[in-house]
Formats: structure tokens, sequence, C-alpha cells
């Protein structure tokens, strides 16, 4: 447990590495929270050990987070919720993350795709103006 180890321990960064993957509330007893490595070993987690870490640097990194945890799509400012290539890296890892990215991409065909693709519940969360589309109520196993 990190809260009481001594300040060394809590800067080593392969302990804060492996007490993240255990715990990733750990993060909060450690200097090291702006560290993509230990970020991304946390969010095996899910994406709260993002509510310990700077906005800019989740912004910055944001890439790397959501292919790691498409729910850290979040913590994201609204520029990188409207980005699609960031939007697609979320639902590839979790469909369920389009359900907090822009709500423009519920009606894309692409993304919904991608988010259907990974987890066929990604349907509820679908636009109006795909929930008829054949190709999304196929990959919806609604057919």
């Amino acid at each position: 447990n990190l809260e009481f180890a001594s300040r060394g321990i809590q800067g080593n960064r392969l302990v804060v590495i492996e007490a993240v993957r255990q715990n990733a509330a750990a993060i909060e007893f450690t200097p090291i929270r702006a560290d993509l490595e230990v970020l991304i070993a946390g969010l095996c987690h899910g994406s709260g050990i993002l509510s310990y870490v700077p906005l800019q640097f989740i912004n910055m990194h944001a890439m790397e987070l959501v292919s790691a945890c498409g729910f850290a799509l979040r913590y994201l400012n609204e520029m990188n919720k409207a980005d699609k290539d960031i939007v697609l890296a979320a639902v590839r890892n979790d469909g369920l993350s389009i359900q907090v990215a822009d709500r423009l991409y519920c009606n894309d065909k692409d993304v919904m795709t991608a988010a259907l693709q990974q987890n066929k519940e990604a349907f509820r969360f679908c636009g109006s103006e795909l929930k008829d589309d054949k190709d999304i109520l196929a990959l919806a196993g609604r057919s």
C-alpha cells in the first residue's frame, strides 16, 4: 500500500506501476501521476484513475489513453471528444464508450460500426439516422 510507504517508495516508478496494477487508487499516494506507463497500468481497473491526473496531460495523451481504456474518453476535453480518430480508438477498445463521445458520432456509420463490432449493446446509443440502417441492424443482431 503506497499510502504508508516512504516518499522514496512512493516515487519509485517501478513500485508505483505495480501498485496501480493491483489497485488504481494507489495513484493518489504518489507524486508520479503524469506518467503514461503508470496510467496505462492502472487503466485496467477503469478510467477513474484519470481523476487524479492533470487534464492537460490527459488531453496531450488522449489517443494512447483511449486505446488502453475506451472510457478514458470521459475525461477528455470537447475538442478531443470530437476527434473522430480518438473516438474510433475508444469504441474499438470499448464499444459502450460511444455514450461519452460527442453526440454526432452516434449517427456516424463508421464509428457506430466499430462500436457494434466491439459490443452489440452499443446499439442503445445509436442515433436516429442509423437506427434503421440494415448494416447497423445486422451488426447489432437485430436484422
